[in-house]
């Protein structure tokens, strides 16, 4: 169900006042039908870049160069889900997550697609196929041209190559589930509510050099974010976060923007007399305050549970530059009115949202009047903007919101490459692989367990085993070793890429 035609007239008006550009960059055009329809439609034109499998040959060769990149590539085949011992930084925290995300959707659905995808962490969506370990292979000139990958983001816009896919930080979608309805239960009533909006993060001064700002700014994504000169690409975030705190310093009815532990605003010049960032004057003041002393610019960590306790919930971009937040996952299933910091990056279900029906969009320009404005009506706006983040959660971050939509990639992804002409009949799936010389890809069979000590992420403890291949495995059989020195190798390479944490996150069985 619509927000009440009201809400969208008014708010029609308002960014009309506003004028200049469109108030929230990554809003795509609107088409009849429902927000999760035009999410579809730009996982469709997404996949447009890559060439669609017209034969069974075609089909053979996506495989082969999907399996060719062993240190990225994910197998998802018969509900079970294999990568190479060689796959590209298992001891980092992304991986790891997004292999829970998978385990826990595939397990949930009796018919999960056969496919094979290549997967970036990045969040800035830039790198693709490119890294693959067989990129350049002059032996096979198709390994130059890109692979369909996945990203968790995409910097620049929708323009970036890839398929977008729900960021790893949901993990088990069980466990998410779990989690969710822990912080519903915290829910403070609406009428009790702090009406400031408020948010809670880092801002530490990254440095970086001023001499890119100038080609930097004038790109897309640097006019849309900063409008203004920016020292580099790992002060991205900070930029937009100096300015949200200082806005609240200056309007602490309206606003409860705050740093936690520390106030790094990022700097102006970089000593040498070159212009980095461009302060307003409420801007400048604070950082020359920050220099004696940073008491009102910065508050206590705040735990996701205490997000309901605000009527308004501020999503800032990532102090790392980073396109994708962790925080936002939680906002929309917090009861409260989501208000997003107007910028470039994207997100896979950013298709479906709208400034002023399912959020409120701020720039530093903005953030003030806009908030004013919304906090000064009557509560009709924004009883049906905290009535649309809901359904937000319902329709695309809650478990089956997530598994429906991977699923749906999935299905995208096998249908454009052709994997079921390859990967759906057991005898064509048993000759394709076998003429790869798969066993040459050491992959294995991905297993995890977890224990969920209670509604934080980082209770998530999770132990990955790794499965060997038998010969006589009914999916993957052509992909085992075929001797106990094939076997010795693979488990050579194992202790010499698979990270070794002290508390056996890792494990390999036959």
């Amino acid at each position: 169900m619509r927000p009440p035609t009201m809400m969208v007239v008014t708010f029609v008006l308002v960014a009309f006042c506003d004028g200049r550009k469109k108030a929230w960059s990554p809003e795509v055009p609107h088409h009849e039908g429902s927000m999760r329809e035009a999410v579809l439609r730009e996982l469709e034109r997404s996949l447009e870049r890559y060439p669609l499998a017209k034969t069974t040959e075609d089909a053979h060769k996506n495989l082969a160069r999907h399996l060719g990149c062993y240190d990225r590539v994910i197998l998802v085949v018969e509900g079970r889900v294999f990568l190479s011992v060689r796959h590209y930084h298992l001891g980092k925290h992304k991986p790891q997550y997004h292999l829970q995300f998978v385990r826990s959707v595939v397990a949930r659905s009796r018919d999960f697609p056969n496919f094979a995808y290549v997967f970036e962490e990045g969040a800035k969506g830039t790198s693709g196929s490119r890294v693959c370990a067989n990129y350049g292979n002059k032996s096979d000139p198709r390994a130059d041209d890109e692979l369909p990958h996945v990203a968790i983001a995409k910097h620049s816009g929708y323009s970036q190559p890839g398929v977008l896919i729900p960021n790893p930080y949901v993990a088990n979608v069980s466990t998410w589930d779990r989690q969710m309805k822990a912080e519903r239960q915290a829910h403070v009533p609406w009428p009790d509510r702090d009406p400031r909006c408020s948010w809670r993060g880092a801002l530490t001064d990254r440095g970086g050099h001023c001499e890119a700002n100038e080609r930097r700014a004038s790109s897309k994504a640097g006019a849309l974010l900063f409008e203004s000169f920016i020292p580099s690409p790992a002060q991205a975030g900070n930029y937009a976060r100096f300015c949200a705190i200082v806005r609240s310093s200056e309007h602490p009815k309206l606003l409860d923007v705050k740093a936690v532990a520390r106030f790094e605003p990022p700097k102006a010049d970089d000593g040498k007399g070159k212009h980095c960032v461009k302060y307003d004057e409420d801007m400048r003041k604070a950082a020359e305050r920050a220099k004696h002393s940073n008491k009102s610019y910065v508050a206590d960590f705040m735990h996701y549970t205490e997000f309901p306790k605000y009527k308004m919930l501020l999503n800032l971009p990532g102090v790392m530059g980073g396109s994708y937040s962790r925080h936002l996952n939680h906002l929309w299933n917090a009861g409260s009115v989501v208000v997003l910091w107007n910028a470039p990056f994207v997100e896979w279900y950013y298709p479906a949202l709208r400034h002023g029906e399912t959020h409120v969009a701020v720039d530093c320009a903005t953030f003030v009047d806009r908030l004013k404005y919304y906090n000064g009506r009557n509560g009709t706006l924004l009883e049906g903007l905290r009535a649309a983040a809901a359904r937000v959660y319902d329709e695309f971050l809650s478990p089956g919101g997530l598994a429906r939509y991977f699923h749906d990639v999935a299905t995208a992804l096998r249908a454009r490459l052709g994997f079921d002409k390859v990967l759906d009949d057991p005898q064509a799936r048993f000759d394709a692989l076998t003429k790869l010389d798969c066993p040459s890809f050491f992959f294995t069979e991905v297993l995890t367990s977890e224990q969920w000590c209670g509604p934080e992420p980082e209770c998530t403890r999770a132990t990955f085993t790794l499965k060997m291949i038998r010969p006589d495995d009914p999916v993957l059989g052509p992909c085992a070793q075929k001797d106990r020195t094939g076997e010795r190798h693979l488990r050579s390479e194992y202790r010499r890429l698979v990270p070794d944490t002290g508390d056996r996150m890792w494990r390999l069985v036959d």
